[in-house]
């Protein structure tokens, strides 16, 4: 025995890891009034094997010396043995004896892989090499004094749990919690707060996960809106002109189906004339063109629209909400407009139902503008999906508007120079829309407003 300076000596890792910061309150006050303490296990490296106790308990009391008895060890596991035996005898918290258990396991599986060398036999000997509830688990269980192999395993679930929750932050303090529940009331209990738990987080991750898959989900619908919005804009082609200049833009035979509302009063009767020949150049073969008028000049308007290249296919019937019409001069009540219908040449297409319907007035964006749905039904039933649609009076927009949204191509004019505009904004604020709704469900910053 010999005394050695209480700064040279090292704690074992492994004393601390197993039994943790204990109080020595108890033990300071023995050794104060014994003034004895009893020579620590040392190894030649100064790593105490036995006395970490009073190796604290010293150190706060001002020792500066201590009594040591030094040891040397074949190996590590050796050393490890030893500084567990040294405390069997000891008080411990259920923690502290699960810890020996999970610190006897290598020590017991490195003793097994000896003896089946021992025995050069690999099929008589079970190697120890993992803890089996009622089997391995019950010998170790029997050593740090738990009974069962199966109250071990179970511990040393909630051991591993603890120091899982510790080391990511235990932010939750559900590691605390555990500690607690395992050293003031049982294993048993701990065992069920864990299972517990365990249950409440894989429930949560599933519920991340599925809002997770969601919002990916939500983040490629928006990004295939985007892309469809960028599409439509694309297809859809303005010009500040009027129907006499459309044809210096647009290819002869190009065109799928016009589909446009000119304005009613006498004096824009002559428009129609450039009508008819603009769809006489424009159309394909086949093509329609369907112009939505009023009935006061149906035969003037009729007449004009009778040239070499279009043929008089039918008229239909577009019916209008809301109050009746009072046409004076006819003492008529109106609640329709007719929808003349030309084709370039002999149409070959579906049968076509020849009553219309508005569901709604909307003159919002035109004071001569018709509704969505109303365009929208006649949209469907005269052109196909990708068909290149025209009106050469745009308006409010509502047929471009329609048109974009049914996955139709579209191109047209006006001669006032603010509906283009304002249709062309309409389209950028379509795209622009659609690409804030993208880059907020992909966790980007929207812009401000």
């Amino acid at each position: 025995m010999v005394d050695v300076a209480i700064s040279s000596l090292k704690v074992h890792p492994k004393n601390a890891e197993i039994y943790g910061e204990e109080d020595v309150t108890a033990l300071m006050q023995s050794i104060a009034e014994s003034g004895w303490i009893r020579p620590l296990t040392v190894t030649p490296e100064n790593v105490i094997i036995s006395g970490h106790r009073r190796y604290r308990a010293a150190s706060q009391l001002g020792y500066t010396e201590l009594p040591v008895e030094f040891e040397t060890f074949t190996s590590e596991e050796a050393m490890v043995e030893r500084l567990l035996r040294e405390n069997e005898n000891r008080g411990k918290t259920p923690e502290q004896q699960i810890r020996e258990g999970m610190t006897w396991e290598p020590i017991e599986r490195e003793k097994a892989h000896k003896r089946q060398g021992m025995r050069n036999d690999t099929t008589s000997v079970k190697i120890f090499t993992d803890v089996v509830p009622g089997k391995s688990s019950d010998v170790i269980a029997r050593r740090v004094g738990l009974g069962s192999g199966v109250t071990y395993e179970k511990g040393k679930a909630v051991v591993e749990a603890i120091d899982k929750k510790f080391a990511i932050g235990d932010l939750l303090q559900h590691g605390e919690l555990l500690r607690m529940t395992l050293n003031e009331q049982s294993i048993s209990a701990a065992s069920n707060m864990l299972d517990k738990m365990v249950k409440a987080q894989e429930k949560a991750e599933r519920e991340a996960k599925k809002k997770e898959s969601e919002r990916l989900r939500q983040q490629e619908l928006a990004r295939q809106r985007y892309l469809e919005a960028v599409k439509k804009a694309e297809h859809c082609t303005l010009y500040h002109c009027s129907v006499a200049d459309l044809s210096r833009f647009i290819q002869p035979e190009s065109i799928d189906c016009i589909i446009t509302d000119p304005p009613y009063p006498r004096e824009f009767l002559p428009v129609y004339d450039d009508l008819a020949k603009f769809a006489a150049y424009a159309l394909k073969p086949g093509g329609s063109l369907v112009v939505m008028i009023g009935q006061s000049y149906l035969k003037e308007i009729m007449q004009r629209l009778s040239v070499p290249g279009l043929t008089y296919q039918w008229t239909c019937a577009y019916l209008t909400p809301g109050m009746a019409t009072q046409v004076h001069w006819s003492h008529a009540q109106s609640m329709w407009k007719p929808l003349l219908w030309y084709t370039k040449g002999k149409y070959s297409g579906m049968y076509v139902y020849d009553v219309f319907r508005s569901d709604e007035i909307d003159k919002k964006a035109h004071d001569w503008g018709q509704s969505e749905s109303g365009i929208a039904s006649i949209m469907e039933r005269m052109t196909k999906t990708d068909e290149l649609v025209c009106d050469p009076f745009v308006g409010g927009g509502t047929t471009a508007i329609v048109a974009m949204e049914m996955e139709r191509r579209f191109v047209g004019c006006d001669i006032d120079k603010t509906c283009v505009v304002s249709l062309e904004e309409k389209k950028t604020s379509l795209v622009e829309r659609e690409l804030e709704m993208e880059r907020g469900l992909s966790g980007f910053p929207t812009k401000k407003r």
